[in-house]
């Protein structure tokens, strides 16, 4: 961490360096929660198979709850 900080601001703490710093990092980070979340989708929808199960689980879910009240319950 001491050297990311050296190399980054080299010896330079401003509060501007500090703030050109950081517009480029969010922007990587919400870059990464972007992809996090969109991964699944797009694999599923180029390789199709069980990439988008994660994606489909609540819609399962979800349904089998419904198929399940509707024919009384399961017992």
């Amino acid at each position: 961490m001491n050297g990311f900080l050296q190399q980054t601001f080299n010896g330079n703490y401003s509060m501007d360096m500090w703030i050109a710093n950081l517009i480029p990092c969010l922007m990587v980070f919400v870059a990464f929660i972007i992809n996090m979340l969109f991964i699944p989708q797009m694999t599923q929808a180029i390789f199709g198979g069980a990439a988008g199960l994660v994606a489909a689980a609540p819609g399962a879910v979800g349904g089998g709850a419904v198929l399940l009240a509707k024919s009384g319950g399961g017992a």
